[in-house]
Order: C-alpha cells, then sequence, then structure tokens
C-alpha cells in the first residue's frame, strides 16, 4: 500500500516537530532513541524552515546586541 512504508510518516513526524521547536531532547524520547546522537543524525535535517529560523533567532540577537551596545554608548554621552 505505502511505498516507503510507515518509516516516511516517522521521519516526517520527527522533522515537523523539529521544524515547530520542539527540542532534540523531547523528539529523542518521544522516538524512543537511547541517545540525541541517534536522533540528530537521523531526523536534524537543516530544512529550509529550521534554517531561516535560526537566521531570525541569530539576527534578532545581533540586532539586540547593537541596540544595547548603541545605548551604553548613549548614556556615556549625556552622564
Amino acid at each position: 500500500m505505502f511505498r516507503y512504508g510507515t518509516h516516511a510518516f516517522r521521519h516526517t513526524h520527527a522533522v515537523l516537530l523539529l521544524e515547530s521547536g520542539a527540542t532534540i531532547k523531547f523528539v529523542s524520547k518521544r522516538l524512543g532513541h537511547k541517545t540525541i546522537k541517534t536522533t540528530a543524525v537521523t531526523y536534524l535535517d537543516i530544512t529550509e524552515k529550521i534554517k531561516e529560523d535560526e537566521l531570525k533567532k541569530f539576527a534578532s540577537y545581533t540586532k539586540r546586541k547593537s541596540e544595547s551596545a548603541q545605548n551604553r554608548h548613549d548614556s556615556g554621552l549625556t552622564a
């Protein structure tokens, strides 16, 4: 019936969990793996969504750091 068997559903489920922000530890336990490494090697593909989410996190982090540095600088000028 299914060309790829049930493993395709398992893989999709794991990747969707990871894309939604679930931790690798949670996904590993949910799948019954003994180690997180097994889960990471098998399921932690860099999907387009994961890549975009991680880059957004980085951009947000660097923006906050830049704004924080600017605020410190501005505070020093008015003191």
